[in-house]
C-alpha cells in the first residue's frame, strides 16, 4: 500500500511535465552479421499527470561511412493507474531493474514523511 501511495505521490508531482522514469531494453538481436543491431524497449513515463507504458522496436543501423541511423517501428502506449503499475511488476509485466528505477525516483523526488 505504501508502494501505492509512492506511485501517486511521484504522479502528482510530476503532473504538468512528460517525464521519462523507466529505460529498460526488453530484447535485442544482431543483425546483418552483427553491424547492426535491433532492440525492443520498454519505457514507463508520467505523461501529463497519468502513467505510460511505451513500447517500441528501434532498428540501428551503423553504415560504414556516415553517420548511425536509427528508426522506431511498433510504437505502442498504454495509459494505467498507480495502481496497474504497482501490479505491472507482480505479474511479471516490468522487471526487477524497472521496479528498482522507480523506487529510486520516488526514494529522490518524494519525501518519505509525505506518504
Amino acid at each position: 500500500m505504501i508502494f501505492i501511495k509512492g506511485l501517486s505521490a511521484l504522479r502528482e508531482y510530476y503532473q504538468n511535465e512528460n517525464k521519462r522514469i523507466t529505460y529498460h531494453v526488453i530484447s535485442d538481436k544482431d543483425i546483418n552479421g552483427g553491424k547492426d543491431f535491433e532492440e525492443v524497449i520498454r519505457e514507463v513515463w508520467i505523461s501529463k499527470g497519468q502513467w505510460e507504458i511505451r513500447q517500441y522496436t528501434e532498428a540501428t543501423i551503423q553504415p560504414d561511412f556516415g553517420r548511425t541511423i536509427s528508426r522506431k517501428r511498433d510504437e505502442g502506449s498504454r495509459i494505467v493507474s498507480d495502481e496497474q503499475l504497482g501490479m505491472s511488476y507482480v505479474n511479471g509485466e516490468l522487471s526487477i531493474l524497472e521496479l528498482d528505477d522507480i523506487i529510486k525516483e520516488i526514494m529522490k523526488t518524494i519525501k518519505v514523511n509525505r506518504l
